[in-house]
């Protein structure tokens, strides 16, 4: 089926059928609404540079082959909701003013290189292991997702985003003969861990459980902790041996939350221990109320 060049001003409704060759609107302009849906191609379907001035649906059609809309401009809306793509499909280029792709089937790769859309619903799950990776389409997504009030999409968008952005970095950089850390690199993975690039703070809460555990165990191995006795009598040597890991858990959940209790105090080199879990503490509650503020305070 071939529309090449053509402009069509009637509209068309070729509603469940059965394309058995390839189909071509390339360079098409559309003045009415074209109906596809429920239809089948078996061949590739090239809609590529078409112009849409009225809606199309392509609504719980089956393609087979790779579905091409490079260039294409929908200027109304295109409804590809409960629509099935087995191969590659591209928009790369296209401008879209609303699209539906609810409930859409994708098992090949999709671009959305350069494209510029207004509204494109389409679920982060649907899309999320099937998007071709480029910087720009997951940030416009994020944008778009945010725009729906979508925001666990829109988190889980930028979250993949900011994942494949650092997977193309390394660890370490030439520069000539030489070479250097990739700070870049270190500090995306330290964003990663800590709160999740800022949309994951359950990602700062186990963090913090990991640090108080840490030290917790620290303390307890080196004895490191000491209990002023509550009948105010000195310290004598061995009391601290008879202190439990939970003894030691308890005190560094304390130190680690600034609330540390006046009888418990570290010894030694455990001192500068408390220090550095203190600052830790201070440091992951502050990330955690921004990450938290992030998610919850739209």
């Amino acid at each position: 089926m071939s529309a090449l060049a053509h402009v069509l001003a009637s509209r068309i409704e070729i509603r469940n059928s059965v394309f058995l060759g390839r189909v071509n609107f390339i360079n098409s302009i559309f003045r009415e609404p074209l109906d596809l849906s429920g239809s089948t191609f078996r061949q590739e379907a090239s809609v590529s540079s078409a112009t849409f001035l009225a809606m199309v649906s392509f609504a719980s059609a089956h393609f087979q082959e790779d579905a091409l809309f490079d260039g294409t401009a929908f200027m109304k809306t295109a409804d590809c909701s409960a629509a099935s793509f087995q191969r590659e499909i591209t928009f790369a280029g296209a401008s879209i003013n609303k699209m539906r792709l609810s409930s859409a089937q994708i098992s090949g790769q999709l671009s959305l290189q350069n494209a510029e859309f207004n509204r494109l619903e389409a679920r982060w799950p649907v899309l999320c292991n099937h998007l071709r990776y480029d910087g720009e389409t997951y940030l416009s997504l994020a944008r778009n997702y945010r725009n729906l009030e979508w925001f666990e999409d829109a988190d889980d968008c930028y979250y993949h985003y900011r994942r494949a952005s650092q997977a193309g970095k390394s660890f370490a950089i030439r520069e000539g003969e030489n070479r250097k850390i990739n700070w870049s690199k270190l500090l995306d993975g330290l964003a990663w861990i800590s709160c999740g690039y800022g949309v994951r703070p359950r990602y700062t809460v186990f963090l913090s459980c990991f640090f108080i555990l840490l030290f917790a165990f620290l303390y307890w191995q080196g004895m490191g902790i000491v209990v002023e006795p509550l009948n105010g009598s000195e310290y004598l040597q061995g009391q601290n041996e008879e202190l439990t890991f939970l003894d030691n858990l308890y005190f560094s959940a304390m130190v680690f939350t600034a609330k540390t209790q006046v009888k418990w105090y570290p010894v030694g080199v455990y001192r500068y221990l408390a220090t550095l879990e203190s600052i830790l503490g201070w440091l992951l509650l502050a990330l955690f109320l921004v990450s938290l503020g992030r998610t919850m305070i739209r």
